[in-house]
């Protein structure tokens, strides 16, 4: 009995801390100058070793820019959703490869899509979303 109070006082206090961390979550905003770009690829698939380097010197050039990696190879999950967007988005099966990427309602694939279209595709949506 008499560890009931300071029980049920430790017990309150933690259960006020937790509600006042999940409000401050709530409070802060995500920036609405984040862009974010989904990358699918596969450990092991050359081409997605290829174009990682200019993956980082993307991430480094447009921090606004935030990319969410998804594996596909050993997770059967990310596959499933990859292959929902792309039939989502009607890409023709010749072009349903990795590396994949989906920036808003468009997916590039594969290095050369990737390497000579994507800073184009991130500076047409910086602009729209930040016009002068």
């Amino acid at each position: 009995m008499k560890y009931l109070f300071p029980a049920l006082l430790f017990f309150f206090l933690v259960v006020q801390a937790a509600a006042q961390n999940k409000s401050l979550k709530q409070m802060s905003p995500i920036p609405e100058d984040t862009l974010h770009i989904d990358f699918y690829m596969g450990i092991g698939c050359p081409h997605c070793a290829q174009i990682k380097p200019f993956m980082e010197e993307v991430k480094a050039k447009y921090p606004q820019v935030k990319f969410r990696e998804y594996e596909i190879y050993g997770n059967r999950d990310n596959l499933l959703e990859l292959n929902k967007r792309f039939r989502k988005l009607d890409i023709p099966f010749k072009y349903q490869c990795v590396p994949a990427l989906f920036i808003e309602a468009e997916c590039l694939t594969g290095y050369k899509d990737i390497r000579f279209k994507l800073e184009e595709a991130i500076e047409k949506r910086l602009k729209k979303e930040n016009p002068k």
